[in-house]
């Protein structure tokens, strides 16, 4: 009996070492896990709550240089690299393939990147209908199949400036509803025709006029679209006077235009929306308290994040100093509020 009782012991002894000795492998590797994850230079991951992080980084093709500042500022690495790209009667330039290819391999780390387009057409909308510029347009398909990557093509965004034509609009193509469906459908039909299958078709509208009556005239059809896009920024109150340019939240800037695209899926279809450029100024001495970009920063990323706006897919930051200063740098406070509303928005859906 006593040697069966102490190889009870014995067996109890060798039990208990062996559940202290995983439990402290099991520390060890969380410890060695945590670390890694404290000490690593890579930006964290490129989606907040579902919403893909674009931007455009002030560069037409996007520079790796300026995607990689992009990315260390923000602290995330990019889904998305908007561009634009214009061309006439005179100046039709390719598309850029090795370039974009540098993109793609000078990336440093493995998350691929999705290119955003924005191209513009500074002519007659009617020549693009009636043909006369099909070589130039199935070629830069062509092009864009044999790249063989996804391209988010946005064909002449803000196509409303106010629904009333002179001939004197801010582009080419604006407030011509029935000639603008006509050349959105021809150059799809081109793509389609051409093969080239990886062209996503982005149609994108500006914040205003956000009357469904007006904008569906704009609206090539659910058979010609991918996705819904809006365009919107907050420019302050730079004058001073009553009226706009003044002070918008994100609510004030993209609520009305959400509602129109996401409320009628029977006019545009149940696509998925995308934020194609926002920003907002730095306020001005006209601004009133409380009005600054890093609160802007801060409230836009919790709206867009909340229920109310959960089509929204995807956004593009506006980082250029142009019209004003719409960089996530353009001040100290700006770039600490932008890190922290993408970490933070992460928790949010």
């Amino acid at each position: 009996m006593g040697s069966i009782k102490n190889l009870k012991i014995i067996i109890l002894l060798l039990v208990i070492g062996l559940v202290f000795s995983v439990i402290l492998n099991v520390d060890f590797l969380a410890n060695k896990t945590a670390s890694k994850v404290v000490n690593s230079n890579q930006p964290t991951p490129v989606k907040i709550a579902g919403i893909e992080i674009g931007a455009f980084v002030g560069t037409n093709p996007p520079l790796p240089k300026d995607i990689e500042a992009f990315e260390k500022m923000s602290d995330q690495n990019l889904y998305s690299i908007m561009w634009f790209q214009g061309w006439d009667a005179k100046d039709q330039p390719t598309f850029p393939s090795s370039k974009l290819n540098k993109i793609l391999s000078d990336r440093t780390h493995e998350q691929p990147y999705v290119l955003h387009l924005a191209w513009e057409p500074a002519v007659d909308l009617k020549d693009i209908s009636n043909g006369t510029y099909d070589s130039y347009i199935s070629a830069y398909a062509e092009s864009i199949k044999d790249w063989n990557e996804e391209v988010r093509f946005r064909f002449a965004h803000e196509m409303i400036e106010d629904n009333i034509y002179n001939g004197n609009e801010a582009y080419r193509w604006q407030d011509q509803p029935e000639d603008y469906v006509e050349a959105f459908r021809h150059v799809h039909d081109l793509f389609s025709k051409a093969g080239a299958n990886n062209a996503k078709f982005v149609w994108c509208v500006n914040n205003f006029p956000d009357d469904v009556n007006i904008v569906k005239n704009y609206y090539p059809g659910e058979d010609y679209v991918d996705w819904l896009c809006i365009n919107g920024y907050n420019w302050g109150n730079q004058d001073g006077k009553p009226d706009w340019p003044e002070w918008l939240w994100f609510d004030d800037v993209f609520a009305n235009i959400y509602h129109t695209l996401a409320d009628n899926p029977k006019v545009f279809g149940d696509k998925p929306l995308m934020i194609g450029e926002f920003a907002s100024c730095e306020a001005s001495e006209h601004d009133l308290p409380g009005q600054n970009k890093a609160e802007w920063i801060r409230n836009a990323f919790e709206r867009m994040a909340s229920p109310d706006f959960k089509k929204i897919k995807a956004f593009h930051w506006f980082q250029i100093n142009k019209e004003c200063d719409w960089r996530i740098d353009s001040s100290d406070d700006a770039k600490k509020a932008f890190k922290a509303a993408l970490k933070q928005t992460v928790l949010r859906r």
